[in-house]
């Protein structure tokens, strides 16, 4: 696949990571890359591996399937049927990739948000003056 497709990919993954408190792996198909080489690729709480020559990502997803089996979770995200029906039927949780993606905007939202509060909140500290720091730091220590 396209370098830069993969590098955005994984930047999406990381950023619902990060929203969510999750752990990620990756899977892409074919050898290495100029984002992904030999070893995979960390990006904090994303990994990133490579299907391998002679391989693709969904043989490669059923087979960490088959291994992670019972264990609590896990989220498999792939549109492909058999992938996604194979999870289901294992009781692990499936996505498919326009759920991940809709859940990936809603995280994008909630940090624009969170960013836009902690920003009014530095403008209206900004505005206080010494006093007024003085009484609300009393207040909130509960030295009244």
């Amino acid at each position: 696949g396209d370098p830069d497709c993969r590098r955005q990919a994984l930047l999406r993954v990381a950023l619902l990571c990060r929203a969510s408190g999750s752990r990620a792996l990756v899977v892409f198909d074919g050898g290495p890359a100029r984002h992904v080489g030999e070893q995979g690729l960390h990006l904090g709480p994303v990994e990133a591996i490579l299907a391998g020559r002679g391989s693709d990502a969904d043989r490669r997803i059923l087979s960490l399937m088959d291994r992670a089996a019972g264990k609590a979770g896990l989220t498999v995200v792939s549109s492909d049927r058999r992938i996604y029906g194979r999870a289901r039927a294992m009781g692990l949780a499936a996505l498919r990739i326009h759920e991940f993606n809709r859940r990936l905007d809603e995280a994008r939202q909630e940090d624009r948000r969170e960013k836009e509060e902690q920003r009014e909140l530095e403008e209206k500290i900004r505005g206080l003056g010494p006093r007024e720091v003085e009484e609300w730091l009393r207040i909130f220590s509960g030295e009244e």
